[in-house]
């Protein structure tokens, strides 16, 4: 499984172009919730880009050795995505 290795991270991005991101989001969410054993932590955000909101999520292992740095990079880069 790709999170035996507790240093993995995954970020995706639910496409907005055909206006069908909440379902994805939704979707995905159904997912986690379901697949999750307790060992991963899921953080989401909303990137601006341009007036477009662009939906994203992390999953990474709650025992990551620097679970709480990457979280605050994963938020400043959502934070910062619009900047040109």
């Amino acid at each position: 499984m790709f999170f035996e290795n507790r240093e993995n991270v995954v970020v995706y991005v639910c496409d907005s172009l055909d206006d069908r991101h909440l379902a994805r989001k939704r979707k995905f969410d159904s997912w986690f919730l379901r697949y999750n054993d307790g060992s991963l932590i899921k953080e989401d955000d909303v990137a601006m880009v341009e007036g477009v909101e662009i939906y994203n999520s992390m999953i990474i292992h709650k025992m990551n050795a620097k679970l709480n740095e990457i979280i605050i990079a994963f938020k400043d880069l959502n934070m910062r995505a619009g900047e040109k």
